[in-house]
């Protein structure tokens, strides 16, 4: 990803996004989708190269370039960051959107040429095709499960018709649970808070961090709420668990250390705070995928094995496969096991949007908390590639043992 090799290869991708897209049947709303999701990436990306946050890890062509170095091919071209005006690298990431556009646009013309016909056809065969079309035509009426909007069984079913005409299910025992969920969460907060400022974190905590957790409190007490009891009791139990062994293994295998100590209290308590919106905020992504098409089982898994590729490829060239131990191995295994049995029993839509926002929120997070001090990483990188998509590992992991106990987090949002 660089200023030299990107317009290429996303002209290629939009290319072939036109000509797979067409061959998958996906409309043309999802195709636009998609090429705005990789679009984003890819400026995302770049911009992080651009700015040093990432390392270049490339084999062969990065040839101990920095990220920025490698950007802009200054091995090459003598060109630095430093030459470059600002305003003349944000014009280069805008021509990013365009150049999938005009492989997509070139695609579309040299499918569009006129093509001749070896079928032959008669009057007859013209004059009566509005009949064969009428007699063809069929209607069926399609209660569940709907596929596209999640729902399995009638009681799904009543549930989302409730909840699309509006506080009709606001009961009584519907305001006792999210009394009961909020207590749970308030209880969690006052202890995660605790241990912050007694382990020291609050004194080395940047003022973006501290918005950053003050946000994520908001968002789990809201997301919380929604949410069944006995899902969120779960999910709060699994997460911690889930919190102490990662730390703990990667600690001990020196790939991260934290600034505190060693007892790991306030990032084990934390970690189910930005765990729920993660859940939350997939819940009502999915819907727009619903809306844009993308949708269904067919591709259910795409997104999820990506990923985990992704992970498996910048693991090995940032170096950190030869610091893992073999418990840190088999855990990262298990939880790309526990990702794909869970993935497989979801529609693209919810993977995709858990996939999106577990890497985004996620990966904030660990650059925040990175800058702040409050941990570090063996290589002393502004924030490795590879562990964003750690967290759709981790919480693809969450959301499969809470499935083996007949949880579905997908639908734990009321």
């Amino acid at each position: 990803m660089s200023f030299l090799l990107d317009p290429p290869v996303l002209f290629i991708i939009g290319a072939v996004l036109y000509f797979l897209g067409n061959r998958l049947g996906l409309e043309r709303l999802a195709k636009m989708t998609i090429g705005l999701l990789v679009v984003v990436i890819f400026i995302i990306f770049s911009i992080f190269l651009y700015l040093d946050i990432f390392r270049c890890v490339f084999p062969i062509i990065c040839s101990g370039s920095s990220g920025s170095e490698f950007m802009f091919h200054s091995d090459i071209t003598g060109i630095y960051k430093q030459d470059v005006p600002l305003i003349v690298a944000a014009f280069l990431f805008a021509l990013y959107p365009l150049f999938i556009y005009f492989g997509y646009a070139t695609a579309l013309v040299m499918s569009k040429r006129t093509q001749l016909s070896n079928e032959l056809y008669s009057y007859k065969d013209l004059k009566n095709r509005g009949k064969d079309r009428q007699a063809e035509s069929k209607h069926e009426v399609v209660r569940y499960p709907d596929v596209n909007r999640g729902i399995q069984n009638k009681h799904q079913a009543v549930t989302h018709d409730i909840d699309a005409l509006g506080k009709m299910g606001a009961t009584s025992e519907i305001k006792s649970r999210k009394l009961t969920n909020l207590f749970f969460i308030l209880v969690l907060t006052i202890i995660m808070l605790l241990f912050y400022v007694m382990e020291g974190y609050l004194a080395i905590s940047s003022i973006y961090f501290m918005l950053g957790l003050a946000s994520a409190i908001i968002f789990a007490v809201l997301f919380a709420t929604k949410m069944r009891t006995k899902d969120l009791i779960v999910l709060l139990i699994t997460s911690i668990l889930m919190a102490y062994l990662v730390d703990h293994l990667a600690s001990n295998a020196g790939m991260w250390q934290y600034n505190g100590p060693p007892q790991l209290l306030f990032p084990t308590f934390s970690f189910p705070l930005f765990v729920i919106p993660v859940i939350g905020f997939s819940h009502f992504l999915s819907r727009v995928f619903v809306y844009v098409e993308l949708s269904g089982k067919r591709f259910r898994n795409v997104p999820f094995v990506i990923v985990l590729f992704a992970f498996a490829a910048f693991f090995y060239m940032e170096g950190y496969l030869a610091l893992a131990t073999v418990p840190v191995l088999a855990m990262y295994a298990a939880f790309a096991l526990l990702g794909l049995f869970y993935n497989n029993g979801q529609v693209l839509e919810y993977n995709l949007a858990l996939a999106i926002v577990a890497a985004g929120l996620g990966g904030t997070m660990e650059l925040v908390g990175i800058s702040s001090g409050l941990w570090s990483f063996a290589f002393g990188e502004a924030l490795p590639m590879f562990i964003s998509l750690a967290w759709v590992l981790n919480i693809g992991a969450i959301c499969g043992i809470t499935r083996i106990f007949g949880i579905n987090l997908k639908d734990s949002i009321l």
